[in-house]
């Protein structure tokens, strides 16, 4: 486990004064001193994200994919509570499912160990009916979502020994089936209760195809989506950064079209997950370095600024994520790397899923569909931060007069307030250390009198709900307070109250962020970028 003893630290705030950097110092030293400097960029953003910024996913066969969420009333009110989102629907089942419209006799249930496969290949199907697919635009329509839908890349192709999980398919041979597709596409235009607002083509296709292959049918699609008139928009292409050059292949080949964002998954840390690597400065770093890697390929391909959307997210995928992914714990790598991505070009982050067993679930399973930490912090972020990213900086210099650039295990994300940008900003804090820090603040309008001047700060801190599990505490506080939701099952269901405290600053404009936590402080004061 990562352990810190008390640095012996005195810092210097940098204070913005009429959109520039300007420096003031810190008298006051601590016993401890850990005194910590936060500035901020008032007059232009470091990046913007989308409403449905954070966003999560069902898998096909589970949920509303399978009509199992429609009619859950506690779980369409958790789904509400995360508005606005975009639901994918798809995910590892997705180049499994066949669509069968008007034949519903003949849909198999899912099969997570026989082999993956379509009709005449020798493998058990997979199959969304209409009843089915009603029944996922009724979930999402219930709780006030937008679909994002995961068309089968692989409808008549299959390996009849291969089983979900169990490795890469043969490169396929000949040219995409999209029969398929284009019965779902007139069923579709048939029901138009049920379109998607965007749709993607296959799962992860690093793993499966290669470049050529992938952007000749992703060319095939988009003109069967415009010869179909069909109006959701297409992204693309679900990929892994562990294959660099199959990215750099794919997105300067001349047969990719048009996409309205590219699409990927990340699960930071792999199948290694362990407290001391979700506590990591540096492992939580790399988020930043996976976006980047796909931006430098996308302006090489000549598609720079195109957005990125992070389809699949969770700490990790494999190894102990049904310890972590449900506990407090979690919400140290979640809340960072919502920080972090909006400021670099990522717009939609979608939580793999909403709810199931599954540790990178917001909600656990039914019947009870008990919400997990991470779900309370996503609905916090809904609240209270908006889509303006500022650009943000932690710095510090030792008593001793040799000067760090930054201070790695305080973390700070600023953005216009979601409600009240022209006279608000919220910031995110996440504090990775074993001691409190004091920090100052951009309070007022950060001018050189209003900076000395005293103020009011709403803080939203989360902790433990029970301390004797510790970081591993599978319910959360607010201010001291447990979250839970109340209600049901006869009667309406309740979100618990999310109040503030009122923080008060001194003259100098400090505050107290607690050791080893994570939460949102609203500050009153006008940034020239968030007007």
């Amino acid at each position: 486990k990562l352990r810190l003893g008390p640095l012996p630290l005195v810092m210097v705030l940098v204070v913005v004064a009429a959109g520039l950097w300007v420096a003031a110092s810190a008298a006051r030293h601590l016993a401890d001193g850990t005194l910590a400097t936060i500035s901020i960029n008032r007059t232009s953003l470091a990046g913007r994200v989308a409403p449905e910024y954070v966003s999560f996913n069902f898998e096909f066969g589970s949920g509303g994919a399978g009509g199992n969420a429609e009619g859950l009333p506690k779980l369409e009110f958790l789904g509400r509570q995360l508005h606005p989102s975009y639901l994918r629907v798809g995910g590892n089942s997705a180049d499994l499912t066949i669509y069968k419209l008007g034949r519903e006799s003949g849909c198999a249930p899912r099969n997570n160990s026989g082999p993956r496969g379509a009709p005449g290949v020798g493998g058990p199907e997979q199959c969304m009916s209409t009843d089915q697919l009603t029944a996922t635009a009724k979930f999402a329509q219930a709780i006030g979502t937008k679909v994002v839908f995961d068309v089968n890349e692989y409808y008549g192709y299959g390996s009849p020994g291969e089983h979900l999980g169990g490795g890469p398919r043969p490169q396929r041979a000949g040219p995409i089936n999209l029969t398929n597709a284009a019965d779902l596409l007139t069923w579709w235009k048939a029901n138009p209760h049920a379109v998607p607002d965007k749709i993607t083509l296959g799962n992860e296709l690093p793993n499966n195809l290669s470049p050529a292959v992938t952007a000749i049918d992703f060319a095939a699609f988009a003109q069967l989506l415009r010869e179909s008139n069909a109006t959701p928009q297409l992204l693309g292409t679900d990929a892994w950064w562990k294959n660099q050059s199959w990215v750099r292949d794919l997105l300067t080949h001349p047969e990719l079209p048009e996409l309205g964002a590219f699409t990927f998954h990340l699960y930071l840390l792999g199948e290694d997950i362990s407290e001391s690597r979700l506590l990591d400065p540096a492992v939580l770093d790399s988020a930043v370095t996976f976006a980047n890697g796909y931006n430098a390929e996308l302006a090489r391909g000549g598609r720079a600024g195109l957005p990125l959307w992070i389809t699949e997210a969770g700490a990790a995928w494999g190894g102990a994520i049904d310890t972590f992914g449900p506990a407090y714990i979690d919400g140290f790598w979640f809340l960072d790397q919502l920080g972090s991505l909006a400021r670099a070009n990522v717009i939609v982050q979608h939580r793999h899923a909403l709810a199931g067993s599954w540790g990178p679930c917001f909600i656990g399973q039914g019947p009870e569909f008990v919400p997990r930490p991470d779900f309370y912090t996503a609905v916090l972020w809904k609240q209270l931060v908006g889509s303006g990213a500022i650009a943000t900086s932690v710095t510090a210099k030792r008593e001793a007069g040799s000067s760090s650039n930054s201070a790695p295990l305080l973390r700070v994300y600023a953005h216009c307030h979601s409600v009240e940008p022209a006279s608000k900003i919220t910031l995110v804090l996440v504090n990775l250390a074993n001691h409190t820090w004091s920090a100052r603040l951009p309070l007022a309008n950060a001018t050189a009198r209003d900076s000395q001047m005293p103020g009011v700060v709403d803080m939203y801190w989360l902790t433990p709900a029970t301390q004797s599990a510790g970081l591993l505490a599978p319910t959360m506080a607010l201010n001291g307070v447990p979250l839970n939701v109340s209600g049901g099952p006869t009667g309406p269901w309740a979100m618990p109250t999310m109040r503030p405290i009122k923080k008060a600053m001194g003259s100098d404009g400090l505050l107290d962020v607690p050791a080893r936590g994570y939460g949102f402080v609203v500050v009153d004061t006008k940034v020239a970028a968030c007007q």
